[in-house]
Formats: structure tokens, sequence, C-alpha cells
């Protein structure tokens, strides 16, 4: 017996498959697209060879995500609120707070002692404080994405941008590169102003350690440093950050059989 945990969101779809002990023993990821119905086929047909198993060995399947009604071959579908927050709990069962950046949206999540979902707050009406906003930025700065990060990581005053506002900071960003600001400064500014998007939310659920940082942000490094400059913490972070909400989403297909 395995199950599925199917993670379509808004840039990427993630797929998790456990073993009966709740092993993790296949997983895929791929740009979502605009077929969420296929790419998520795509992720689970190649999770499951990963794992040595078929399409008919998957027991239950539980999807999650921006796109978790696309797909009519789930047993059910669940939001993502609730599947990262018990995904995370499984991972690692101390964490009191859940702060996910994926490439549209962002959350901000305490958690239970059991792994529910206590309160939280999300933002997926506004760039700012997401992966997009990092990659509008780059683009600006007409560097790639993981220089632009790796250049950040130089900064010795990060400069403020005075806006979140995507299109109004990419005219700052520019405003500054005709001042001849330090790009790292300019970089570490533009990451700073994702923690102030994202700051709000972390004390409107009530932030408390231990903090998990997950979603495709959670790779950034310098992000992570601003969170820890911030917040006076060190996030946990899962080595696959990107697959906590799918994760989740197979723990309770797992808890359905």
């Amino acid at each position: 017996m395995v199950v599925a945990g199917i993670d379509i969101g808004s840039t990427t779809t993630k797929a998790v498959i456990l073993n009966k002990k709740g092993k993790i023993i296949g997983k895929s990821l791929e740009p979502t697209g605009p077929n969420m119905k296929q790419v998520a086929e795509k992720v689970l047909l190649a999770s499951l060879d990963q794992a040595g198993f078929c399409r008919e060995d998957v027991e239950y399947i539980v999807t999650t995500g921006y796109g978790r009604n696309s797909v009519n071959w789930k047993n059910e579908a669940i939001p993502e609120i609730i599947t990262t927050s018990f995904g995370g709990f499984h991972l690692h069962n101390k964490i009191k707070t859940i702060l996910d950046i994926g490439g549209q949206d962002s959350k901000a999540i305490t958690v239970g002692n059991n792994g529910e979902m206590v309160n939280f707050k999300m933002n997926d009406m506004c760039a700012a404080g997401t992966g997009r906003f990092l990659e509008n930025m780059a683009r600006v700065l007409g560097l790639p994405l993981k220089e632009m990060i790796e250049k950040g990581l130089t900064f010795k005053n990060p400069i403020t941008i005075d806006t979140t506002c995507t299109v109004f900071a990419e005219s700052e960003v520019i405003t500054k590169l005709s001042q001849n600001q330090p790009l790292e400064d300019i970089i570490a500014g533009v990451h700073l102003a994702v923690i102030r998007r994202i700051t709000p939310m972390l004390k409107q659920v009530g932030i408390k350690a231990p903090l998990m940082f997950s979603g495709g942000v959670a790779r950034n490094s310098l992000v992570i440093k601003m969170i820890e400059r911030q917040f006076k913490m060190k996030p946990i972070i899962h080595p696959d950050p990107q697959l906590v909400c799918a994760f989740g989403a197979a723990k309770i297909a797992l808890e359905k059989c």
C-alpha cells in the first residue's frame, strides 16, 4: 500500500509518495504551467516510478494547493493551510509557527499540539512578499536570481525600499541604481522588503519559536539571513522545503487508509 499527496501550486506542482510506515519513498516537482490536471498526473507518475510502484498501487490520493480541485481522480481535496500545518508538524513536531513563501503567495500559520492549524494569515492578492517579487527584482537588476542572492549576501547597509508594491518597487530600485547605491545593499533592501511584507502576518498569528520556513523561497539564503536578523531566531528548514505541503497531504491520506 502506498498513498500520495499532490500540491498543485500556482508556480510548481509537487507529489510525495509514502509507504505504510509514513516514509517518503518517492517525490517529484514540476512547473505547473497552464494544464494543472496534466502536470498533476506527471508528478504522480514520476514519484511512483521513483518509489518502484505503479498507479494501481496507490490506495488514497489527497490533493492540495491552488489547483487541488482541478483533477477528478483524487480521493479528497484539502486546503493548503491545513496540509502545510500538518506536514510541518510531522516533519518537526516541536514547531509552533510556519512561514511559507511560495511563488505567488505567502502564509503565516500557528500550529497546535497535534499538527492542527490554529490560526493563519495569507497574502495571495499581491506579489509583494512572494517569490515572484524577488524574480521581478532580479530581472530589473539584470541578474539571474541565484547570482542576485549571492551578491546580496555581501551587503553592509541595506537600503530601504519604501514600497512593497512590485510595480513601484521596480521604479525605486532603478532610482537607487541611478544614484550609484551599492548593488549588494540594493539587493539586501529588496529582500528586507519581503520581510517587511510578511512581518505583520507573523505578528497577527502570534509568532512563536520554533519557526519553520517552507516553500520555494526557503531555499533563498538571503531571505533566511533577513529572517534571523528580524526575528532573532533561526528557522527550521527541511531539506526539501517545497514538499512540506505535499507531505502533509500524503500524511492525511495515510490516516484515511
